[in-house]
């Protein structure tokens, strides 16, 4: 048998090994390009199988492709799809011909594969042909794009599950060190006290958002070009196909993919992948921000702020005894300085795409997948070999507050700016603690210096310096007294435990003092900052929609019948007819009932949990086997449209993927009240927590008091 084989193209001739698997125009490629010293990431690789596999399944079931010949091509993409051929794409990472290379050595080891598979030698194109049937109605400028956001979305999800793990350590750290006060630091200087654990809080809070914007580049990913061939006009492709492939796609990889409906314009522009990546840059600046403090509160140990202590993961130095350096935040930090500058990269690559198409693409593809790599891996030693082995200085922190003026700060409220300044100014001046100063000073006693500094008064939103009780606001008169009274109210007011049903520790009734805004979809929804507010929302079947035609028909009908200003008698037919009917329909349990599955049903109580306490707070809730009631209390900036948004977004992402399904979950538009005042809050606590007794349940269900 010869060792070589010779095959032509274009340009001429070239001989290669007669076993070898790529072909001329991936020796030509290796040739031309050997610029960065790395091959093509396999990521890339594997999703190029899927891909190819979607459009030779697809010329399979339109006649264009032999089965037997499918047959094969199948077992060859499938086992490229899995990292099998690896070996075999040998092209650098930068290559010009904005991807053509990449196409044309998957398409040659494939269709030499496939010949393998046949019983053929490899080179032996008349049988099996590299373009005529790996490569049939496609071009590099649809297969490559779509290739890389596959690719794309699964490093992503593996991104999010690292991020997750994240997460859940600064979670465990801010309970850890919830009593451990510290000194607060603004611009590098001793500013106020605070707590070790809402430090940690807040980096949980910075992940969390990270994790949540990052789960959402999926969206952006999802859109592909396949089936636009070389500038999206679908040239030499049939009609069929091009409304076929993508969705033989989206069946292979199980991803909610689907074709553009403008495929010149996905195929010429990529700005959705500099978006992905600014996500990606916002996670990167974040690592930078926590490895970077980490770095300074375990500085020292002994001449520095060594607050903290992170774990030992090797020796120091090769000259100075004992010395152990922060070499996980040191790595993170690096990784994230390379995703900044791929951010960059990727920014300027993406401008410089040119009329039809954009030449840079291998460059991009390279850069989003080592950026969304080094994410994965510093997130993943961040929390294993770092965050998840803090220990907490408790003597150092203690040693700090006692020489630090910030203390001075937690006095204020108390004393008065003026006599704090003065305390601080002394203890400067005689190098005495400022606890000892104030006391000797009886500006303060003992007791109330330390009520003042203790983790329950660090920990506490705002100052005792006036009420923090609110009442209910009846009307603008009163709202106005009450704002007159305190320039420091807190407005979240503790409520007592009322028969039994009271969980929501923060009400924040409606305030007639304040406007109000509304967002208008087939319901209206009404908008006040801060206020808390009865949601509910269910599954996407669990009424039909026949049904829901008839009620709403029904209840235009009513609304022609009856003029504004309704009375009470109305009000009370309209809920009997309309409201009530509906709510008894539910808890019929009529549709598929998904949320009694009890791990689903988790799924959704997890995404209440999640963000409480610190994007809202969370009141009574219950899980029915179709729909759900909770009452919640959104923080400054959390809108509760963007909030039921989220959760609604993440369970059904969470739920498809348990179910292995694609397609909607929940009903699109929710029901949101405000509550206007404690007495309805504990008519809907009771309405809430008794709703599975009223639907006759015994199991099936979760709420905030009991779990069946």
């Amino acid at each position: 048998m010869n060792k070589y084989r010779t095959e032509k193209d274009l340009i001429g001739e070239k001989e290669l090994p007669s076993d070898a698997l790529y072909g001329i125009h991936t020796l030509r490629a290796v040739e031309n390009f050997p610029l960065s010293g790395r091959r093509v990431n396999s990521a890339l690789i594997h999703a190029f199988g899927l891909v190819k596999l979607a459009c030779a399944k697809t010329n399979n079931d339109l006649g264009f492709l032999e089965s037997a010949k499918f047959a094969a091509i199948d077992q060859a993409c499938n086992e490229m799809a899995v990292g099998q051929l690896d070996e075999h794409i040998l092209v650098d990472a930068l290559q010009g011909g904005a991807g053509t290379s990449t196409n044309m050595n998957v398409n040659e080891v494939l269709a030499n594969r496939t010949l393998v598979i046949l019983g053929h030698r490899p080179g032996d194109y008349g049988t099996i042909h590299p373009i005529d049937h790996i490569n049939l109605h496609q071009s590099t400028n649809d297969t490559y794009p779509t290739a890389l956001k596959v690719a794309l979305i699964f490093k992503v999800r593996e991104l999010e599950k690292e991020l997750v793990k994240l997460l859940e350590e600064f979670q465990k750290k801010e309970k850890e060190f919830a009593d451990i006060v510290k000194v607060g630091r603004t611009q590098m200087q001793d500013a106020v006290l605070t707590t070790l654990g809402r430090t940690m809080s807040a980096y949980a809070e910075a992940i969390g958002r990270d994790r949540w914007r990052i789960f959402k580049c999926e969206e952006r990913l999802r859109v592909v070009n396949l089936g636009g061939t070389a500038i999206g006009t679908g040239v030499t492709a049939p009609r069929q196909y091009i409304f076929k492939v993508t969705e033989n796609l989206k069946k292979l990889t199980g991803l909610g993919l689907a074709r553009a409906e403008n495929l010149v314009e996905a195929t010429q522009n990529s700005d959705e992948l500099v978006e992905v990546s600014g996500i990606l840059n916002a996670c990167a600046s974040n690592f930078l921000k926590i490895a970077g403090d980490f770095r300074l509160l375990s500085s020292g140990p002994n001449a520095g702020i060594g607050e903290i202590e992170l774990p030992a993961r090797q020796a120091g130095s090769s000259l100075m005894p004992g010395k152990v350096n922060p070499v996980i935040p040191e790595a993170v930090i690096q990784a994230a300085l390379s995703v900044v500058s791929n951010n960059s990269t990727i920014t300027q690559a993406v401008g410089m795409g040119s009329l039809e198409l954009n030449a840079f693409m291998p460059l991009i593809a390279d850069k989003l997948l080592e950026t969304v790599t080094l994410l994965t891996n510093g997130s993943a030693i961040f929390a294993e070999f770092c965050v998840n082995g803090i220990i907490a200085n408790k003597k150092r922190c203690a040693e700090h507050i006692n020489t630090s003026t910030a203390v001075a700060t937690a006095l204020v409220a108390h004393l008065g700016y003026e006599k704090a300044q003065e305390i601080a100014k002394l203890a400067d001046e005689t190098g005495k603690p400022i606890k000892e100063v104030a006391i000797s000073k009886k500006y303060i006693s003992l007791e109330e210096f330390e009520d003042l500094t203790s983790p329950e008064a660090v920990n506490r939103l705002g100052s005792k310096q006036c009420s923090t009780t609110v009442p209910v606001v009846k009307n603008v008169a009163q709202a106005s007294r009450l704002r007159s009274k305190c320039t420091s109210i807190n407005p979240l007011e503790e409520i007592n435990n009322r028969d039994g049903y009271s969980t929501l520790n923060k009400l924040v009734p409606f305030d007639f003092g304040h406007p109000l805004s509304i967002a208008k979809r087939n319901l209206p929804h009404w908008q006040q900052p801060g206020t808390s507010y009865f949601v509910t929302f269910r599954l996407n079947d669990s009424i039909p929609k026949q049904t829901i035609g008839k009620i709403k028909a029904d209840r235009g009908i009513w609304l022609n019948q009856h003029s504004k200003p309704y009375s009470k008698e109305d009000w009370q037919e309209y809920n009997r007819l309309f409201s009530e009917k509906i709510q008894n329909l539910l808890d019929a349990g009529s549709g598929t009932c998904l949320l009694k599955d009890q791990a689903i049903s988790n799924m959704v109580k997890k995404a209440f949990l999640h963000f409480d306490k610190k994007r809202y707070d969370l009141g009574a809730w219950v899980i029915m086997p179709n729909h759900t009631h909770l009452i919640v209390t959104p923080y400054e900036n959390n809108s509760i449209q963007e909030i039921t948004h989220s959760w609604k977004s993440f369970t059904a992402h969470e739920i498809n993927n348990s179910l292995k399904k694609q397609g909607e979950i929940w009903q699109h538009e929710s029901f949101d009240h405000i509550i206007r005042n404690e007495k309805q809050l504990h008519a809907i606590e009771k309405y809430i927590i008794e709703n599975p007794i009223k639907a006759k349940l015994k199991k099936g269900y979760q709420c905030s008091t009991s779990t069946m």
